[in-house]
């Protein structure tokens, strides 16, 4: 069963995920940008499906910072937003990396055209698949500092003092 972290600060759009999604990926949850950032690089899952507008750091930023992994280069990068998108933004999106925009609210045929966007070999592997993994979802666990983050070996470490990859970390709101 192939995984997809869901990123998202809203408990709403994580149960309509949870309830459409179950049967189909194993389902992982980040509730801001550092968190699916930090799970992205550390679990590498299939397909992240994120909020592009997400607290402490956007999902514009996490998708730059993924990008920047090599090791998450076959990641599948999805995003949906609650508000109309320029044009200038989807581009920008696509620029840094975004695979596609989502619309929300999300379609029921939305697993089906997730399942098309994975690699054939996967795609492969679910279908011979005789076991379900849990479909419980799984909260990530992050390092007590998340001003920077670089990744090697999923083992989490700070980038050199000179590191041109500083990320954007906005303070919440909330």
């Amino acid at each position: 069963m192939p995984n997809l972290l869901y990123v998202d600060h809203d408990l709403t759009r994580l149960g309509e995920i949870q309830h459409q999604l179950s049967e189909h990926f194993q389902l992982e949850v980040a509730f801001n940008g550092w968190e699916g950032f930090a799970n992205s690089v550390m679990n590498k899952p299939d397909v992240v499906l994120l909020n592009l507008e997400l607290p402490v750091m956007d999902g514009l930023e996490l998708v730059r910072l993924v990008r920047t992994e090599p090791d998450c280069a076959h990641l599948i990068l999805l995003g949906f937003s609650l508000k109309e998108l320029s044009s200038e933004f989807a581009e920008t999106a696509e620029r840094l990396g975004l695979n596609q925009l989502v619309e929300y609210p999300f379609a029921q045929q939305l697993p089906a055209e997730l399942f098309k966007m994975l690699p054939v070999a996967t795609q492969d592997l679910c279908r011979r698949s005789t076991y379900r993994l849990s479909t419980q979802l799984r909260p990530t666990v992050l390092p007590a500092n998340p001003q920077q983050l670089h990744a090697t070996n999923n083992q989490l470490r700070l980038p050199p003092k000179d590191s041109s990859l500083a990320p954007v970390v906005r303070q919440s709101s909330h």
